[in-house]
């Protein structure tokens, strides 16, 4: 939803203005809440990789897929697990096949 995507940027906003003027909350301009807390992480399953996963709207046939499609290259497979969740239309182009496997 479109409210949960704006506290994430706007926590984003926040904790970065905050690294680079540290102690300095009273000058952060607009009102932001605070910073939301990191999940609890699961429990592994018990293989001691590292989860990682990508949200877009545009895994499709696309400038920015092409780069993704390096990045995902890149990942050592032994140490992570990539998850893609795509939540845009599915355009049947190879790059989404590609990420889909």
């Amino acid at each position: 939803p479109s409210s949960l995507r704006r506290r994430i940027a706007e926590s984003w906003a926040r904790a970065t203005y905050l690294e680079q003027h540290p102690g300095d909350i009273d000058s952060y301009p607009g009102s932001v809440p605070t910073r939301l807390s990191p999940r609890t992480p699961k429990p592994s399953d018990g293989d001691g990789l590292v989860r990682i996963g990508y949200v877009s709207r545009r895994f499709e046939s696309y400038a920015g897929t092409q780069l993704m499609l390096r990045v995902f290259a890149k990942h050592d497979r032994s140490r992570f697990r990539v998850f893609a969740y795509a939540h845009g239309e599915d355009d049947g182009s190879e790059e989404r096949r590609v990420i889909a496997r």
